[in-house]
Formats: C-alpha cells, sequence, structure tokens
C-alpha cells in the first residue's frame, strides 16, 4: 500500500533499536547525575555558608557591620570596627573585640539577648557577639570565631535513648509531647543510694531547695571588670508580679536575667504577613533574628532569648557561647518577636514574645548552640492545681517542662515556688496539703499525699516535688519517660504542726506475743495538748531479752531505717527503685518501732536475717564492702492531723513463759 503522498508520514521514521537504548541510557545518566547533584547539595548544607573571614585576616581599624532585631522580626544593621584579637582566651578559642556603633546602640549600648548576632567583616562572616563588659561607658564586646562556632556542626553528641529526635511535620505518627521510645542501656549500674532522697524528705524545714538551674556564669568569672557572657535573658509569661517576683530571684541565682514576656508575639497568626510578621515555616530563621529556647511553655512560659547567628541547611547555629553547659541538651527551639530594647545603665534588656516552635537544639558547646529544624524536643506535660484558701483563689496551671536529667527537677521547683506565691507567699503560720502523681511509663504511678506546715512552705513544696523526677531522669539504671506530672496544693491558713511530748507505756515486761500498748501526748501548735494510744505486736518469735521502743516523726523512722537495714535503700535495678519510691514515709504519721533482738547480714543483695553471732561475727567482716548489717525490728504507724517533729524512747523486756512465771 502506498503511504509516500499523506502527509507527516515521512516523519514518522522508526528509530532503530541500538539508538533507542543509547537515547534511554543517556537520559537516565542525566537523570542520575541532577539527583547526585542535589544530593550533594542536600548533603553538604556548608555550600549555603556566606564567605567567611578568618581572625588571622583581621586587623585593627577594619569596618563591617552586625545584625540583630530590636523590633518585630526584621534584624537591623549598626556598624562594627575591629580593635584586635584575643588570642588563646579559651583554650583552642580566639576572640575578637569590636566597637559597635549606629541605632540604636548609641543609646542603649550592648543589649541582652542579642547573644549570637553576626558580624560581618569586609562582607565576610566573622563571627558572633557573645561578650562584653559590665557598666561599660562604651558599647565593646567579644565576637566569637565563626571557625569555632562551624566546629560545632561536626560534633556529634552520644544519643539519648529517651530523647529521640521527632519530625515537626510527621503528620502520620505526631510525637504527643513527652512521648518517646524507652531503650534500656547495656551498661551495668553501680548501684543507687536513696538514702539521701529520704533523709530530706523529713529534714529540719529551713533546708534549702534544690538549684533552679546549672549556673553559665560558674564557667566564666563574674566581675565588673571581667570579660563575660551576656547573661541570658530568660522571657516569662503567665505570671502576675507576685509569682513572677520569686522566679526571677531563683533565675538571677543561676546568673540568668528573666522579664515578663509573653507568648505568641506580635500580631496574631492570621493576621501577620512575609513583611510584618513571620513567614511560615522554619526558614522564619534567619541571621540576626531572634532564636528562642523554650523551657516551660503553656499556661506558663519560660523561655531563653538569643540570636541567630547562620543557617546551615535545616541546622541554626546561634548565642556565641554556652547556655548551659551541657552536651546533647535537647530543648523546643521557637521564633521570637521583639517587642522593645529597654536601655539600662548595667545590661539594656530586650521585651520578646515567643512565636512558633521550629526545631530542636542539637548541642552546644564554648562556642555557642546548635538547633535542627524541623524536629521536636520531647516534654513532659504537668498540670499544676493550687487552691489558696488563705487568699480564697483557686488556680490551675498546664504547661509542659523540658525533660532533661538537671534541668527538669530544678524548672519544676521554680515554677512550682512561682505559682505558690502567686497572691503573695504563705506566711509562716500557714500549711499545705499537697498530692503530687508521677505516672513512668511502663510503671504503676507514684502518688504521694502528705502535709507541709510553718516558715519556709513554698521552698518545702517546691524541694519536694522536684525529687522524684530528679531521681527518675538521673537514675544510673534505665531510661525513664515522664509521661505526666500532677500537682494539686491546697494552702490553709493555719500551722498544722506538733511536737512529741512524752510516752507512757502501759506494761514494761511482755511475752512473745503480746501487744505493747503506748499513750503519746502530742502538743499541736497554739492548742490544747492530745493523746494517742499506739499499739503493736512482740513477734511469737521474739527471743527474751531487753528491748528499745521508740515513737517517733518521719525523720526518726527514716534515720532508724536506714540503721536496721540500709541495704534496701540502696536499689540495683530500675525495678527497685520504683519499688522503693512506692513506700510512703508521711510527715503526719506517728511512728512506733520495737528492736526484736536478732541481727543478720546481706551479702550482694541478698538477706540472711537472724543469725547466731558465732556466724554473724563471721560474715560481717569489716575487710568486705559488699555486705552490711541487718538489725530486726517490728514497726507501725498511726495518721494525724499534724506535721510532726520530736521522738522518744523507753526500755521494755520481752520474756519467756519460764521466765515470767518464776517472777509471779
Amino acid at each position: 500500500m502506498a503511504t509516500a503522498g499523506k502527509p507527516g508520514l515521512r516523519a514518522r521514521r522508526r528509530v532503530p533499536a541500538r539508538w533507542l537504548v543509547v537515547l534511554l541510557g543517556a537520559a537516565l545518566c542525566a537523570g542520575l547525575l541532577a539527583a547526585a547533584r542535589v544530593a550533594k547539595d542536600e548533603d553538604q548544607p556548608g555550600e549555603s555558608l556566606p564567605p567567611i573571614i578568618t581572625v588571622d585576616e583581621l586587623r585593627p581599624g577594619q569596618r563591617g557591620f552586625a545584625h540583630t532585631t530590636v523590633q518585630g522580626v526584621k534584624p537591623t544593621r549598626f556598624g562594627v570596627e575591629v580593635l584586635g584579637v584575643l588570642r588563646n582566651i579559651r583554650p583552642q578559642q580566639d576572640m575578637v573585640l569590636v566597637r559597635l556603633d549606629g541605632d540604636p546602640l548609641t543609646n542603649t549600648g550592648i543589649i541582652m539577648g542579642m547573644s549570637g548576632s553576626p558580624v560581618y567583616i569586609d562582607g565576610r562572616l566573622a563571627g558572633a557577639i557573645a561578650y562584653t563588659w559590665s557598666y561599660a561607658k562604651e558599647p565593646i564586646a567579644g565576637v566569637t570565631p565563626i571557625k569555632n562556632m562551624l566546629q560545632l556542626l561536626e560534633s556529634k553528641p552520644e544519643p539519648d535513648a529517651l530523647q529521640g529526635k521527632a519530625s515537626l511535620s510527621d503528620a502520620e505518627t505526631p510525637l504527643a509531647p513527652g512521648a518517646t521510645a524507652s531503650v534500656p542501656t547495656d551498661s551495668t549500674p553501680t548501684g543507687l543510694s536513696l538514702a539521701p532522697f529520704f533523709l530530706r524528705r523529713g529534714a529540719d524545714r529551713a533546708e534549702p531547695g534544690p538549684a533552679p538551674l546549672p549556673t553559665l556564669m560558674s564557667s566564666w568569672p563574674a566581675s565588673s571588670t571581667s570579660l563575660t557572657p551576656l547573661p541570658p535573658a530568660v522571657s516569662v509569661a503567665g505570671l502576675p508580679p507576685s509569682g513572677l517576683r520569686t522566679l526571677v530571684e531563683r533565675f538571677e541565682r543561676a546568673g540568668f536575667v528573666a522579664v515578663a514576656g509573653g507568648t505568641s508575639g506580635g500580631p496574631r497568626e492570621s493576621e501577620r504577613s512575609e513583611s510584618a510578621g513571620e513567614p511560615g515555616g522554619p526558614s522564619a530563621f534567619e541571621p540576626g533574628s531572634p532564636m528562642v529556647i523554650q523551657l516551660v511553655r503553656g499556661d506558663i512560659d519560660i523561655s531563653a532569648l538569643g540570636t541567630v547567628t547562620v543557617v546551615v541547611g535545616d541546622r541554626v547555629i546561634g548565642f556565641g557561647h554556652p547556655l548551659l553547659g551541657q552536651r546533647g541538651l535537647e530543648l523546643p527551639l521557637a521564633t521570637g518577636f521583639i517587642q522593645a530594647v529597654i536601655p539600662r545603665q548595667h545590661l539594656s534588656l530586650q521585651l520578646c514574645s515567643v512565636g512558633r516552635e521550629v526545631g530542636a537544639t542539637e548541642t552546644e558547646g564554648l562556642a555557642g548552640l546548635v538547633g535542627r529544624l524541623g524536629h521536636r524536643a520531647p516534654t513532659i506535660p504537668v498540670t499544676f492545681s493550687v487552691h489558696r484558701r488563705d487568699l480564697g483563689r483557686h488556680d490551675t496551671y498546664r504547661f509542659e517542662v523540658v525533660r532533661h536529667p538537671t534541668l527538669t527537677a530544678g524548672l519544676l521547683s521554680t515554677v512550682t515556688a512561682a505559682i505558690l506565691d502567686v497572691g503573695g507567699t504563705p506566711s509562716a503560720e500557714s500549711s499545705a496539703h499537697l498530692v503530687t502523681t508521677f505516672e513512668p511509663a511502663g510503671y504503676p504511678p507514684l502518688r504521694y499525699d502528705d502535709w507541709f506546715s510553718g516558715p519556709g512552705l513554698t521552698d518545702q513544696i517546691a524541694r519536694e516535688v522536684a525529687y522524684v523526677p530528679d531521681l527518675l531522669l538521673e537514675n544510673p539504671f534505665e531510661p525513664v519517660e515522664l509521661k505526666q506530672i500532677t500537682i494539686s496544693a491546697e494552702v490553709v491558713g493555719e500551722r498544722r504542726f506538733a511536737t512529741i511530748e512524752s510516752i507512757t507505756l502501759k506494761e514494761v515486761t511482755l511475752r512473745p506475743g503480746d501487744t505493747v500498748e503506748v499513750e503519746v501526748t502530742l502538743v499541736p501548735y497554739r492548742r490544747p495538748r492530745q493523746r494517742r494510744t499506739l499499739r503493736l505486736r512482740v513477734p511469737d518469735d521474739a527471743p527474751p531479752g531487753p528491748r528499745v521502743l521508740v515513737v517517733g516523726d518521719i525523720l526518726t523512722e527514716v534515720r532508724l531505717d536506714l540503721l536496721a537495714r540500709r541495704h534496701h535503700y540502696e536499689p540495683r535495678s530500675l525495678d527497685e527503685l520504683m519499688s522503693l519510691l512506692g513506700e510512703e514515709f508521711k510527715q503526719t504519721h506517728l511512728y512506733i518501732r520495737l528492736s526484736r533482738g536478732e541481727y543478720g547480714v546481706v551479702i550482694k543483695g541478698v538477706e540472711l536475717p537472724a543469725l547466731p553471732v558465732s556466724v554473724m561475727q563471721i560474715l560481717s567482716s569489716p575487710l568486705e564492702t559488699d555486705r552490711s548489717a541487718i538489725i530486726g525490728s517490728v514497726r507501725a504507724s498511726e495518721e494525724t492531723p499534724w506535721v510532726l517533729r520530736g521522738l522518744k524512747a523507753s526500755y521494755l523486756r520481752v520474756t519467756d513463759d519460764l521466765e515470767k512465771d518464776e517472777k509471779q
């Protein structure tokens, strides 16, 4: 059939098979090369770095500029003059001295919160503003070289089994606050002594609480004549002046400066635009923009403010100095909105509102802090209900606190003290009923119900709330995930306190199986004396002989129990730790204890009670450290409406039937 006359058919010549293979191969190679270039670009985020200038290229008198944010979210540019380079000011770290000029620094000087502000000399990135002198008459700053900061990207902190990174954009498996996988460790722990924990619970009321935060200033001389890191500006929202005052005092003791702030700062999310507000996404970070580290968020927000130095791929570097001095620190990373700058003679302040979570901090070192965009840091949800009957107010706070072995307990202590002081610090004539519940993953909840009373009530409760998270998160056995913390505090305007005045025994000679009956006289604070009767059964197998009977408060009971079975307070596994933390010791309990007249020994955790004296002498060798003594005793307790203090002791005698009949 003829086809030559039909238009268009000549163009449809058949391509030989060998050429088709060649063309397809070329297309495939081109696609692979393009993919390789994309992969290379993603694997090497350093290619997005601006040109860099080293300290060896810097000379006094060179001019440049820096970026920081003084209003809103857009950085402001100001002038910089190089004064010189301080060599080896830290191990393998130099520092560049610069003088800042231009608005707004002409009026404000160095500003707290501008740590990390990038400095450019000859159009190239030199480093970040991070250090200054207090009360300096000119805005002279120390700049951390960018070379040292970029080395943080190469450091790989050991991963925390509990603090695995989760993506903020993972819609299929969103990470609920505080929800991460628990991975047991392979290391063999050396053991943990809980004796200090139980002793502190019953300690004197004047004992100070745990430090609110690791102190930054301990790593650098704090003096008006020394070059010091710019103090981290901590923004606090959700507390009235009375509670804020308490929190500020605690943070200042750790080297921070806390000021009133806000959340979701600037215009509302629906009102923001690309020009006036925050861009929608991780690209919100740019050199010189606010960099907010969230320590607590929710109804109460506590955030540390710094500045972005450079963004490298999905990682951001800022601050130029350590924040808390802890590598592998994982904290929520958010944008910020600068409301205003408050000029001060010492160091000016930035007032910042927290924006949107965009990532998590990854590590920090002497040269600054690194965060990763698009990831989420684990937190612990907390519900805190406080009923101030002495003030006639009832408040409930819901917030999340970062999960970290050393930070969580201090933050809980600090926030607890601030919440209790809302409306005014409880007086020395007040008492509080505290109920706390901690929910560790894989274990029954740990619930504590007790009363506290007298001077320093706020510190007593703040200390109590912090103990269990401190023990769980820093235990040497396995990582623990705290799923939830619930706190309920009821403050009343009366001092529910009593002392143990005396005890009276109904009989001082008893047979095995008899019941010891003791009348206890209590003296409540500014109230008539009260009498309670305690009963304790003598064991059926108790050997004859003299006995010591003690009636006392929680501190007396803990001390005697530690003496009788110290090994019990040295758990050798997480299960033993959880079991021990589940035991109840209460300040309102009246305890009675009677010695059995029997002794034993514990060898590597194995109890050998009621041993003959000759065997005890052999097994309890002072040359061995893997064993301890057991002092046999029986005990009981009774609830009272008061926080008790004091102890009284008496002697009685256990006789066998033959001895008692002979006396009769």
